[in-house]
């Protein structure tokens, strides 16, 4: 009997520390201030910003990356100089230092020293807008699958996004641009989206007609590619 009663006791305090332990997780997480972020833009290799949604965006120093959903290996490599990176740096470090989480949708940022395998997340509770220019601004800028698997990856990732974007506030309408496989005669027949250098506005801009293969054109004959700086 006397066991008995030790093992319910044992359970009742067991159960009696997790709520403690849950509830003081959530206190932390919701009133806690802010984490400041530790790593200097100068020692930073690359950045990760994850939303609560499941997408996640890695930007790396030289203004290259790659984008992908959930824990998934699939991902879609983004070319160079595609993010200002210290830009992308300065406004996240400044929304992580205002920001903590508070329930509800976020996007969290990382920054990694480099070789660094895992790091602490910032909470950019108001930070939805800018990042999904960022991943608009990635999804522009993709690279082509260079083999059989990234074919098979960006196919996934294609219907993830057609499903369910990590866009929440850019209009789609905002994003006009001619594709690279777009045969053309003249500069007149290519244009690009209209960006600011920080968001995508009405309107178009002048984009050429390529006259032979280069780092913007697929062949002769087709549209640039449109590339946001």
């Amino acid at each position: 009997m006397s066991n008995h009663k030790s093992i319910t006791f044992t359970a009742v305090m067991a159960f009696a520390l997790l709520g403690i332990i849950m509830l003081l997780s959530v206190y932390i997480l919701k009133y806690a201030k802010p984490a400041a972020v530790s790593i200097s833009i100068e020692e930073t290799d690359s950045l990760v910003l994850r939303t609560s949604h499941g997408w996640w965006l890695r930007i790396n120093r030289n203004g290259s990356g790659n984008y992908g959903f959930g824990t998934m290996i699939d991902r879609v490599e983004v070319r160079q100089r595609a993010f200002d990176f210290d830009r992308v740096y300065k406004k996240t470090k400044k929304a992580a230092a205002q920001s903590s989480y508070k329930g509800g949708p976020y996007v969290a940022v990382s920054y990694y020293l480099p070789k660094q395998s895992s790091a602490q997340e910032h909470y950019l509770t108001d930070y939805f807008k800018p990042v999904s220019e960022l991943f608009s601004k990635a999804r522009i800028n993709a690279l082509p699958p260079s083999n059989e698997f990234e074919v098979i990856w960006h196919k996934k990732i294609s219907g993830i996004w057609e499903k369910s974007p990590p866009v929440f506030e850019v209009e789609d309408a905002l994003i006009d641009e001619t594709d690279p496989d777009k045969i053309c005669k003249t500069d007149d027949d290519c244009w690009c989206a209209s960006f600011t250098g920080a968001e995508f506005i009405p309107g178009k801009t002048p984009s050429r007609c390529c006259d032979k293969e280069d780092w913007a054109c697929k062949e002769a004959g087709r549209c640039a590619r449109c590339f946001y700086e």
